[in-house]
């Protein structure tokens, strides 16, 4: 909870305590020559007067990053539309110890002494910026020399809480902003721990369900602030995580403010490391859990060759950047792809000491049911949550920084548990909204600070491993996360991958091939996990549409009737294509009657709009009529189109019809002869013996 928004809720008004002296035997490490005086202040407690509940007037404008030895710390801070009769107080107080203190002292508690109290001054005595803004100057002094009047002595390296209050001349606390002074020992005296920054960048599918192109202006401005402060800071290495839909789309959309993000994205300063990443963002172990292995691996391979096409150079593919929410099942699929350095959240690990030191290297992350090991930098919990704290960015980042510091010292003082070359990553939640004051200034830090030096998250992973106290590899483990299932009807998906697929194999030209090839391309964007259920399944219906209006313009043959008058002859089939393009399709013949020389199956290609006349070879078996079943098909067989039936009439005897008939006209004609012999010979048998006379002889 910010400062703010705890004193709203305390009551009462109180005043700063009169000047005190340092309890017996207590050894002040600063103080303010002449003119200021110091304040115990209980530890453990607020220890501040309340703040009067109204809005919030102060803000951090700009600070001092990091003061070495002797030296100037200046702040500027706005204070919106206070009266100039308002009074500014600034006190200095002793420095933190360790992380937990540090992070009590953002909320105003556990500040410990005041070593040194500005006296307030009305805010017209103060030296005011154009737009009104207050400057304050604090003169340090190390305690090397003589100390001045006017100077503060911070005599020793650390972190120091400064409080700066508004207040009414009445003494009413109006606000308050808490800050820090990062007091450095000389150059060289410290090594600086490497920090590498790891980003996001991307936005919900710029491809929209309808082909276009386009987006919102949240999310362009999202993008801008990104790419602003990764090109006004090139001297700072960023790893970059970029989402392949989303810099295509920037790159292919009619605003020309989104081609010029793609081209300023695309620029190739060696300070930018890309890692590989599927198209759209995805949960790949969801995805294999739920099947769709074959629909992640698609992803995956148009991520790669949309990156590697429009950056002109390789991505790195063995280093993958996790989410919050990474499972055991989706590590396993990450080492199995060629995975062999992570970037972790620390919240997705378990960790059994959560004040254990942050590792400043890598560790060893145990993957779940095997013996391997991956190189893992992890992401520390509270450094990322100082991304979110953007109702004063300028101050977030400005205690981000001062943590880093505050970590460097750390690792001076236990310098055992760690290699001698440190470094670590600091990486967003990744549903950070970008505040480009925020990273503005983070990156001007990072420079800037001595005790810091920017680097590859690759030059970190070849830093030698953390160690624990017993010179032994620190080790993690994932917590127990289930894999999340991605929200979409899975059955309503298969219908739309098997119409595409079907249309996609009836392309029967150039045209037809770029049109399947783009209903392929609209169905990626829907995997996205910045989509809802319903958003998802708008991209498979507008798909499904276009396939259709091609699958279903297959007019089949008319059922009519043919009459065959000789054994071998030819039918015509006649098959109508209603759509715009040529489409190739399958067409299958049965009949029990007749035989097809060239085969029951075929494929034919129809030209557009156009009836084709197809000759079918047929050998007939008997004379009769019978039917015969044509059945039409996407070319790849998966979809029945039509089905109709003709009628076939012969009149051809068959081989046994005539075999049958010559033995019956052998019978007749064998008949015939012998029926005509018997008669014959029965006339003949009959007819009387001539009278010659009686007497007679010859």
């Amino acid at each position: 909870m910010s400062v703010r928004r705890l004193a709203a809720v305390v009551l009462g008004v109180g005043l700063l305590a009169g000047a005190t002296a340092p309890a017996a035997g207590q050894q002040l490490d600063g103080e303010l020559a002449q003119e200021t005086t110091t304040t115990t202040v209980v530890e453990g407690s607020l220890g501040l007067p309340a703040v009067e509940d109204g809005p919030g007037l102060l803000r951090l404008v700009d600070q001092t990053t990091a003061v070495t030895g002797s030296g100037v710390y200046s702040a500027v801070i706005d204070v919106g539309s206070a009266d100039d009769d308002v009074e500014l107080l600034v006190n200095v107080h002793d420095r933190v110890a360790d992380r937990e203190t540090f992070h009590a002292t953002i909320d105003g508690d556990e500040l410990g002494t005041a070593l040194t109290t500005l006296p307030p001054r009305p805010l017209r005595s103060f030296d005011r910026t154009a737009n009104g803004s207050a400057r304050v100057i604090i003169d340090l002094n190390d305690g090397t020399i003589p100390i001045e009047p006017g100077q503060v002595r911070l005599s020793q390296p650390g972190i120091y809480p400064v409080v700066y209050e508004l207040r009414t001349p009445e003494g009413a606390v109006l606000d308050r902003l808490i800050s820090h002074i990062v007091r450095l020992d000389d150059p060289g005296v410290v090594d600086p721990i490497g920090v590498g920054v790891a980003l996001r960048i991307g936005a919900p599918p710029g491809h929209r369900p309808d082909g276009s192109i386009g987006f919102s202006a949240s999310a362009r401005e999202r993008l801008t602030v990104l790419v602003d402060a990764i090109e006004r800071h090139p001297e700072v290495p960023v790893t970059l995580e970029i989402v392949p839909e989303t810099l295509e789309a920037l790159s292919l959309s009619p605003d020309p403010t989104d081609r010029d993000l793609a081209r300023r994205l695309t620029d190739r300063p060696e300070q930018r490391l890309v890692l590989d990443q599927p198209y759209v963002r995805v949960d790949p172990s969801g995805m294999e859990a739920a099947d769709l292995g074959d629909v992640l691996a698609d992803l995956e391979e148009r991520g790669s060759q949309v990156l590697e096409t429009l950056l002109d150079r390789p991505v790195r593919s063995r280093t993958w950047l996790a989410g919050d929410r990474i499972s055991a099942t989706g590590l396993r699929y990450q080492l199995d792809r060629g995975v062999r350095e992570a970037i972790v959240p620390e919240r997705a690990l378990l960790i059994a000491d959560p004040n254990a030191p942050t590792a400043l290297g890598p560790v060893e992350l145990l993957v779940p049911s095997s013996e391997a090991r991956v190189d893992t930098l992890v992401v520390d919990a509270r450094l990322s949550e100082a991304f979110d704290l953007d109702d004063d960015p300028v101050l977030a980042a400005e205690h981000l920084l001062a943590e880093l510091a505050l970590i460097s010292f750390g690792a001076e003082e236990e310098e055992t548990l760690f290699a001698p070359e440190r470094g670590l990553v600091i990486a967003p939640p990744e549903d950070w909204d970008p505040n480009p004051a925020f990273l503005g200034r983070l990156l001007v830090g990072l420079q800037t600070m001595p005790v810091v030096e920017p680097a590859r998250v690759d030059d970190l992973f070849d830093l030698d491993a953390a160690l624990t106290d017993g010179r032994q590899p620190v080790t993690r483990q994932l917590l127990g996360r289930q894999a999340r299932l991605p929200d979409a009807d899975l059955a309503l998906w298969e219908l739309t991958d098997d119409r595409v697929s079907a249309f996609d194999s009836m392309a029967a030209d150039a045209t037809g091939a770029v049109l399947a090839d783009e209903l392929h391309d609209r169905l990626r964007p829907s995997w996205s996990n910045e989509l809802t259920r319903e958003d998802r399944e708008l991209y498979w219906a507008a798909t499904r549409t276009i396939a259709d209006q091609h699958i279903t313009a297959i007019v089949p043959p008319p059922e009519r009737s043919y009459t065959l008058t000789s054994r071998e002859d030819e039918i015509p089939l006649q098959l109508r294509n209603d759509s715009t393009l040529p489409l190739r399709v399958v067409v299958r013949l049965d009949s029990d009657k007749l035989e097809f020389p060239e085969g029951p199956e075929r494929t034919l290609v129809i030209p557009a709009g156009e009836v084709a006349d197809q000759a079918i070879a047929v050998k007939v078996r008997t004379s009769g009529s019978f039917p015969v079943t044509v059945e039409v098909d996407t070319a790849d067989g998966s979809m029945p189109l039509a089905v109709s039936r003709i009628t076939i009439r012969s009149t051809v005897l068959s081989g046994l019809g005539i075999l049958l008939t010559a033995m019956a006209v052998g019978l007749l004609v064998v008949w015939w002869i012998v029926d005509h012999r018997r008669r014959r010979r029965r006339r003949e048998e009959s007819e009387p013996v001539p009278d010659l006379g009686v007497g007679a002889t010859a």
